[in-house]
């Protein structure tokens, strides 16, 4: 479970908003909408702590799982001027040191890129 829906469901089952969650943890609201977009989950320890003991689950556990699987969100024109069309295929589950290094990967389509030892059907690690 990601983050973004420990944080809803929170929300749903104590019937408050994103402004009264991100007051409870003692976080900014821009904090806790980057959170729930997804774009920051480096998290402090104490911040950790307040939003574990709020949520009631180990968050940092949840977060580590994040980051090592990462989907295979769709596919993307090899070369310039592709754009990648979404169509989540799969996930792989990557090593912590290695998870952190993007956010999801792309199928290759195409053989403009076999110069650069990219070819047709490569997935790509993706850095958001």
């Amino acid at each position: 479970m990601q983050l973004r829906q420990l944080l809803l469901q929170y929300e749903i089952e104590n019937n408050i908003k994103h402004d009264e969650a991100a007051k409870r943890i003692g976080i900014g609201r821009a904090t806790y909408f980057r959170w729930l977009k997804g774009e920051s989950t480096h998290l402090k320890a104490n911040t950790l702590k307040k939003l574990s003991d709020m949520l009631d689950c180990d968050v940092k556990s949840i977060l580590d799982e994040e980051e090592r699987i990462k989907p295979i969100v769709g596919s993307v024109k090899a070369g310039y001027d592709g754009f990648p069309m979404e169509d989540i295929e799969g996930y792989i589950e990557l090593n912590r040191h290695d998870g952190k290094k993007g956010d999801y990967f792309l199928r290759v389509r195409g053989d403009s890129m076999i110069n650069a030892h990219i070819y047709e059907g490569d997935l790509v690690f993706v850095k958001q």
